[in-house]
């Protein structure tokens, strides 16, 4: 690059203050300009000198007012503390739900400062505009609510002062509390401080205080005020991108200022606007993007990530080693914050679940969280202990909780000190000192496994600051943990890793602000998207929108105008341009930035501007409509098939999609195992079918007396049975949440079947129940060319009775059942695998026939959700089956099975794709 804003700002300043360089005070944006500036004036001079002083606009304001900052989460408190002091809410709420109030309070006190709006006069009008919500109402006629309300804007004046006064008692203050100190303290600093000149450089919009301290140093012709625009965009009234440059030379009566130039309409650019699918994938273009020859030796590249999450992305997708870092590392994104702050999430759950009646107990997640952390499981393998074996053993269990003794025996394998540290940092008193000691345990239990340099340093960041942390606990009264998992979670995201690197290296990697008075030769900008660049309407105010305007407190226009400008001066001196954007995905609407859009309006016409756009994205994996897949059958599948016994589910698995009975059956994968929250509906039926088989089994029981007390000591118990729920649930677990429904729908299930029941016993003449959960078994011959196979068949009827001679298979369901689903018009239909309720009935009876000989049969279906429902098995509208449709169900079912053990056979992907809408494997077939 020939010439940047900061060369011929060097170039400027020692061409003019030659001979008093130590006499002028140099004010900047960021103190990242500042290193360029010297760089370029060194280079400018080149010998040695006493160079000017320079300060960013934040150090110079805290050396006029004489104050320093306090953080946002000391303020809260202080707020919190006054608050408590003055109100007469009962009760008074917690820190963690005012702190969310106090941070509007914060900006709204900080708004006000730096616009040197008057106080007293914005509060009396705000109070005022809230009063007029209930206009017409006298305040006997008010709410208790709505007195608070008032009262709560009635008193912002007082919290104003207050916390004023507080704090410039310390010599502390917040942004806008300093900058108001600074305009009133600038008479003071000027007499008391001898600089020739105040150079102000880079700037853009000025806050009125920052103006008031400008203006001062105009009249007594001290000022010198240096910018950086573009014709284009300066002297074009429509562009907001030149509005507070515009603003600000009328002020300051600037005529002919330095640097404005017209290097959007003279500098050659070529720009390339390129759409991906997905975020991550802008990340992994920018290697590619990279590796493109430099159009000179001395090129320099700015990679602006509008959207801060995608650091990490870009530092794993290119070679870092010759660019520079500008940006910190959030710590809020890293696995040791997650770690320590799903701890205070496990302890906060622990306390809310609590119970009288029940031990102390830690929720499952909160311990699956802590052993599935990265840092946890290197510690753990370090140990020797077998973490994948632990880990199924764990979700095996599928308990929602666990008490002390419980997680003792939980981690029965893992030695004894880390047995005891567990239980030493989940079962711990409720108390927020005890919790940060714990937080302090934690860090020091995985710092052996720390192996990464960026771990380690994240490591020495968060034990640094875990004392202030708790410091600024202390100054709560009363903390609780929610109040404590507020304040870490708010007081981390302030903290970021620094990288080092060379600050004058050729790539940057930069936010847009840090960009401020800096050039490139190339820019890259990722994240191009509406609502990121610019933000949008995202600052949230008591403050009304016209009672900002009316006392000139900045508005989000504002914002957007101040963003404007940082896009369009970046782009001015570039010649190579990339705007990486999303578009719209699965995860999220997306849409191209307006400024994108406005470059594409307004630079196309500009003969020295090419601009092309591109979408990239991944590569199709998805099959066409013809690319079924395929599995030949074998040797292998055929002599395991030999071995297995099929029920009339895995045959209709078979029937709906032999791709599915393939991936199920044969290699028998299965789905990823999780915890369920929820008692789900296939273990309410096996809890319902073990009641009944007992109640009904059980001839001493007086069915007509059994109270619904009773039946819920038997439900409750059955689900606390691991062989019938295939869970390790307590009694409590039973009671929790949506369990607690399940609980009483399956008490009614049962109770309405009783009586149900016991109505068909008095009622239907010549009526008998002859057999409870009946084991239906059989085999059937299935004969080849060279060979005879015999499969065997089984399946369980839930109750068999006898009608007027005529014996009834039924089964149960829980589920919704439709007529409609029972009836089919000819046997082949049984086999067209959409009528798995129909084949179930048809199969169960073929076997109770196979067995018996017995005609005509019945098979029926009740549902729990209707009893008095006739659900029966039609086949050409005739509910009685017969031996000609045995006979012809069972050369169906050889015709089907032989399929199995026949080596050319191939298992073939089902072309109904609703079938795959519920099916395990539609994500491993692409059918998602």
């Amino acid at each position: 690059m020939n010439t940047t804003f900061l060369s011929q700002t060097a170039n400027y300043i020692y061409t003019t203050y030659k001979d008093m360089l130590a006499d002028i005070c140099i004010i900047m944006p960021s103190n990242r300009g500042m290193i360029y500036l010297k760089k370029y004036l060194s280079d400018e001079i080149g010998k040695t000198f006493f160079p000017p002083d320079f300060y960013s606009i934040e150090q110079f304001m805290q050396k006029i007012s004489g104050l320093s900052l306090i953080s946002n989460e000391e303020i809260w408190i202080k707020l919190y503390n006054i608050y408590i002091n003055t109100t007469n809410d009962n009760p008074i709420n917690p820190f963690h739900e005012f702190a969310g109030k106090a941070n509007l309070i914060l900006q709204d006190f900080n708004e006000i400062d730096l616009a040197l709006a008057n106080p007293s006069n914005v509060f009396s009008d705000l109070a005022d505009i809230k009063a007029l919500n209930f206009f017409g109402k006298s305040e006997n006629e008010l709410s208790v609510f709505q007195k608070d309300y008032l009262a709560f804007f009635k008193q912002l004046l007082f919290y104003y002062e207050k916390l004023s006064n507080d704090l410039l008692k310390d010599k502390k203050a917040y942004q806008g509390l300093m900058y108001r100190k600074a305009s009133e303290n600038i008479e003071t600093f000027s007499k008391e401080t001898s600089y020739y000149k105040y150079v102000f450089i880079g700037f853009n919009a000025m806050q009125a205080s920052e103006k008031h301290i400008i203006k001062h140093f105009k009249q007594e012709n001290k000022l010198d005020f240096i910018i950086d625009a573009d014709e284009w965009y300066l002297y074009d009234q429509q562009q907001e991108a030149g509005k507070f440059l515009r603003e600000l030379m009328g002020d300051l009566h600037l005529k002919n200022p330095h640097f404005i130039d017209n290097n959007i309409s003279r500098v050659s650019k070529k720009i390339e606007l390129i759409g991906f699918p997905h975020k991550s994938l802008q990340a992994k273009h920018l290697s590619t993007l990279l590796q493109q020859s430099p159009t000179s030796a001395n090129e320099k590249t700015a990679i602006v990530l509008a959207d801060e999450s995608l650091l990490l992305p870009v530092l794993y997708s290119i070679d870092t080693s010759q660019l520079n870092i500008t940006m910190g590392y959030p710590l809020i994104h890293s696995l040791i914050y997650k770690l320590l702050y799903q701890y205070i999430q496990a302890i906060e759950n622990k306390s809310k679940l609590q119970r009288p009646e029940s031990p102390t107990r830690i929720y499952h997640k909160d311990l699956y969280a802590f052993f599935n952390n990265i840092y946890v499981q290197r510690i753990l393998k370090n140990e020797k202990i077998e973490l994948n074996s632990f880990l199924r053993t764990f979700i095996k269990k599928a308990k929602l909780f666990y008490t002390k003794e419980e997680t003792k025996e939980l981690c029965k394998e893992f030695p004894a000190h880390i047995r005891e540290f567990i239980i030493s940092i989940f079962f711990v008193p409720d108390n927020t000192y005890v919790i940060i000691d714990q937080l302090r345990n934690i860090l020091q239990f995985i710092e052996t496994g720390l192996t990464e340099y960026i771990e380690k340093e994240e490591f020495k960041l968060l034990s640094h600051h875990m004392d202030n942390l708790s410091d600024l606990l202390k100054q709560i009264p009363n903390p609780t943990i929610k109040s404590l998992r507020f304040l870490f979670e708010s007081y981390i995201s302030t903290l970021s890793l620094s990288f080092k690197s060379n600050p004058l290296s050729k790539i940057q990697i930069m936010g847009m602000l840090e960009t401020r008075t800096l050039d490139f030769d190339r820019v890259i900008i990722l994240s191009m998207n509406e609502g990121i660049l610019p933000s949008g309407k995202n600052l949230q105010s008591f403050l009304p929108f016209d009672l900002k305007l009316h006392y000139h407190i900045p508005t989000y226009q504002n914002a957007e105008a101040i963003f404007s400008y940082h896009f369009y001066r970046l782009l001015q001196r570039a010649k190579q341009i990339y705007f990486l954007y999303d578009l719209d995905n699965k995860d999220a609407k997306m849409e191209k930035s307006r400024f994108v859009k406005q470059i594409q309006t307004e630079w196309n016409t500009l003969p020295n501007i090419q601009i092309s756009e591109s979408i990239l994205g991944y590569p199709n994996p998805l099959p066409t409509h013809k690319e079924i897949i395929e599995i030949r059958n074998n040797q292998s599948s055929i002599d395991s098939l030999a071995q297995k016994s099929f029920s009339p589910t895995s045959i209709n698995k078979f029937l709906r999609c032999k791709l599915q009975f393939y991936l199920s059956e044969i290699l028998q994968l299965d789905k990823q195992e999780e915890i369920s929250e929820e008692i789900q509906a296939n273990v309410i039926g096996s809890v319902i079918h073990k009641i009944l088989e007992t109640l009904l089994k059980d001839k001493s029981l007086d069915l007509a007396n059994i109270d619904e007390a009773f039946i819920g000591r038997m439900v409750q118990n059955t689900f606390c049975d691991p062989h019938v729920s295939r869970m390790d649930l307590k009694p409590y677990d039973i009671l929790y949440e949506n369990n607690y429904l399940v609980f009483h729908i399956t008490v009614k299930y049962i109770k309405e079947y009783i009586r149900f029941y016991l109505k068909q016993k008095k009622e239907l003449l010549n009526w008998a129940v002859f057999g409870f959960e009946q084991s239906l078994k059989n085999k059937i011959l299935l004969t080849f060319e060279d060979t005879t196979i015999n499969v065997s068949l089984n399946g369980i009827s839930d109750r068999i009775d006898s009608h007027d001679g005529i014996t009834c298979i039924v089964d149960y369901k829980t589920g919704k059942v439709e007529e409609k689903e029972l009836k089919v018009s000819t046997i082949e239909e049984l086999f067209d695998g959409n009528h798995d309720k129909a084949f179930q009935l048809m199969f169960y009876a073929y076997l109770y026939y196979s067995v018996n000989h017995k005609t005509p049969l019945q098979a029926q279906i009740i549902s729990f959700r209707n009893l008095h429902q006739t659900l029966f098995l039609h086949i050409n509208e005739n509910k009685l089956l017969t031996d000609e449709m045995f006979v012809v169900f069972e050369s169906l079912l050889k015709q089907h099975l032989s399929l199995l053990f026949d080596i050319t056979h191939m298992f073939t992907q089902t072309t109904a794709v609703e079938n795959c809408k519920w099916c395990d494997y539609q994500s491993l077939c692409m059918r998602e």
